[in-house]
């Protein structure tokens, strides 16, 4: 799969390579149509269990997405923005991210505020990038938690670059919750238990 963080990043240093596909799925025997040729593209994209046929899986991927499949949305915009299998086009990637969100995708929420971030597509907004951040972690996504928390913690997405360290452990720790390893080497130095305060105020 392609990675997700490298250890401790700085929201500062997010780039492509922060991009990310989804979790690793595998359909039910009463899953869609589109979920199941969406396991199949994802196998021959990187060849799990399969021998690697980037072509092939990229037109299913295609495939997958026409048919309406919120995964392949976001993998095939994680694609466009890496160039992997497609020629990189940051303005598709961002196309195909806000369709993954429209059909439920809680994972595209961190795709699309990168692109925001460093402004690939579309004109730069860190305000606009840390508001996709917090949307995908209110959708539950562990890894949007943890870029809305580097920018509580470092006042990206504030015009005044105010901090708010209270919104920050919140993420880090909601973030942690769902299993994510920076979030929980970030708690554990601070000696914070993974279990989100009981409410807060947005």
């Amino acid at each position: 799969m392609i990675p997700l963080l490298k250890p401790m990043l700085s929201i500062e240093s997010l780039d492509l390579a922060h991009i990310s596909g989804e979790p690793k799925f595998v359909p039910g025997e009463d899953s869609p149509r589109h979920e199941v040729l969406y396991f199949v593209a994802e196998a021959n994209c990187f060849g799990h269990g399969v021998e690697k046929n980037l072509e092939k899986g990229i037109a299913m991927l295609k495939q997958s997405h026409e048919m309406g499949s919120e995964k392949a949305a976001n993998l095939l915009g994680t694609c466009y923005s890496r160039g992997f299998g497609v020629d990189q086009d940051y303005k598709q990637a961002k196309l195909l991210f806000e369709k993954a969100i429209e059909r439920g995708s809680s994972h595209a929420y961190g795709n699309l505020g990168v692109l925001f971030l460093r402004g690939l597509g579309c004109e730069k907004n860190t305000v606009e990038a840390r508001e996709q951040f917090v949307r995908g972690a209110k959708a539950g996504d562990p890894v949007a938690a943890y870029f809305a928390a580097k920018c509580f913690e470092e006042g990206i997405g504030n015009e005044d670059g105010t901090k708010n360290p209270e919104l920050a452990v919140f993420w880090y720790l909601e973030s942690a919750k769902g299993g994510h390893a920076d979030a929980l080497a970030w708690c554990r130095q601070r000696k914070l238990m993974p279990e989100a305060p009981k409410s807060i105020t947005f």
